[in-house]
């Protein structure tokens, strides 16, 4: 397991010698793999009225909505996926 700079730098090293690492498996942490899968969320779900909801319930202010949806605002994204029942 390998958060997201290690990974870039194992992948580098696999690439350059693919046939001593073909056996190598790269897999990020859990914080990456999360920031990804809610960064997933976001792009499927423009224009479908989810970011209104979340402002109106007052789950996250209009400013911020973006980098949630982006999954940039790691534990506010988290937090409002909690509320809304999406995890």
């Amino acid at each position: 397991m390998f958060d997201l700079a290690m990974a870039k730098i194992a992948y580098n090293i696999i690439w350059n010698s693919p046939e001593t690492f073909s056996g190598v498996i790269v897999n990020l942490g859990g914080f990456h793999t999360m920031c990804a899968y809610t960064a997933a969320l976001g792009r499927m779900m423009p224009g479908s009225g989810f970011e209104e909801l979340l402002i109106e319930a007052c789950l996250c202010a209009s400013g911020s909505i973006t980098q949630i949806m982006n999954g940039k605002h790691f534990n506010r994204a988290m937090r409002i996926h909690h509320h809304v029942g999406c995890s």
